[in-house]
């Protein structure tokens, strides 16, 4: 849903101005889809996610390529090219 104000310049000349400002940021969809999520790990902790899984920080990326931990990618790094 959307917020409708109107701003009435005290200038008779100026028209009014109509506005729409979004929702809070909680208010959305996917800010709900976020707190669920996290009620529902928030007991997790990171170092379980990689002892069940320890190829977990090999395959970190985007779209395949791999991506360093910085996140900047800069050509060779440690004999591996990124």
């Amino acid at each position: 849903m959307t917020t409708h104000a109107k701003h009435h310049s005290t200038a008779s000349t100026e028209p009014a101005v109509t506005y729409w400002a979004p929702r809070p940021v909680i208010e959305q969809p996917a800010w709900k889809g976020l707190e669920a999520h996290y009620e529902k790990i928030r007991e997790l902790h990171l170092r379980r996610l990689f002892a069940d899984d320890p190829g977990r920080g090999e395959r970190r990326g985007i779209g395949g390529r791999l991506v360093p931990s910085d996140g900047v990618s800069s050509g060779t790094r440690s004999g591996r090219s990124w």
